[in-house]
């Protein structure tokens, strides 16, 4: 506290003219942080804090009210719901995180900006929307109001409707993927699904990327199904469709595919514990 303290004074010696700030993370220790600065750090005109899960941002006023009153607030990051707290997080029966679909990002963006920061202006000087393009961090799709080729999302529309105040422009579909919910075997192929009204975004794009962004699969089909030869080396992988249109809009989806790795031990002579799996519409997969 003391060195930021001090390197304020004297950023204000040097350039008294520019406010300064410094940010924070909204995590369960946001109180005493706030608490901390406004002792020990009187120098920093602004206070700018990241929060992303709609449980935390709710309770953003009412804390920075009653740990630093003193001086106005910035929302230096807000978005969709994180993926770092188990609290707040979804998960699926395997306890792999859950991304929510695009239109829910859409939704949440509005309601943070019209509920926590519109609503309390004066107290804060606003809110910087994370983040413009797609960034590999919860998923390859999980942040960004356009995707990586710069096509815009439901999120784009959302937030010019609030500042801008024109109607949201953007076609709206329902996106899933859907596909086997059991874990799957390494090595196997099964068939995913992509579910979207088709007479509104005619262009469809699949890709497979390992957890950790170090494999990327590139599937080339231009069509509702894919079928996934899995790879074999042991790593987790997430499936992402993106559905455009020809006016630069897209919709994402995102699909976490469990992968069911066998124990081996010295002596392990038994059958593989898959033998068959049903796919939707009742096909049976032979896996190899």
């Amino acid at each position: 506290m003391q060195m930021v303290e001090s390197i304020a004074e004297r950023i204000h010696r040097i350039d008294p003219g520019h406010p300064i700030f410094t940010s924070l993370e909204h995590s369960w220790q946001l109180p005493a942080e706030l608490h901390a600065y406004h002792q020990l750090v009187p120098s920093v005109d602004i206070m700018g804090i990241n929060s992303y899960y709609e449980q935390q941002i709710s309770r953003l006023q009412e804390l920075t009210y009653c740990f630093d009153s003193t001086r106005p607030y910035l929302i230096s990051e807000f978005g969709p719901a994180g993926y770092w707290d188990s609290e707040y997080s979804r998960y699926d029966k395997y306890n792999v995180i859950k991304e929510d679909n695009d239109q829910s990002k859409a939704s949440l963006y509005s309601r943070e900006w019209q509920n926590y920061i519109e609503k309390n202006r004066g107290y804060n000087i606003g809110g910087i929307a994370f983040t413009w393009r797609d960034r590999f961090e919860g998923s390859a799709t999980w942040f960004g109001i356009t995707d990586f080729k710069g096509r815009k999302k439901p999120a784009y529309y959302a937030l010019q409707n609030l500042w801008k105040n024109q109607p949201e422009m953007a076609p709206h579909t329902t996106l899933f993927i859907a596909g086997p919910d059991f874990k799957i075997k390494p090595g196997a192929s099964y068939e995913y699904k992509a579910i979207y009204n088709d007479s509104i975004f005619k262009n469809i794009e699949w890709q497979l990327y390992s957890s950790d962004y170090s494999e990327k699969i590139v599937l080339n089909k231009r069509n509702k199904t894919v079928l996934i030869n899995l790879p074999t080396r042991e790593q987790s992988y997430r499936l992402y469709v993106y559905v455009s249109d020809e006016q630069g809009n897209v919709i994402t989806a995102s699909k976490s595919l469990n992968l069911f790795w066998q124990k081996k031990t010295k002596n392990d002579n038994t059958k593989s514990l898959f033998s068959a799996f049903e796919l939707p519409g009742g096909n049976l997969l032979q896996p190899g």
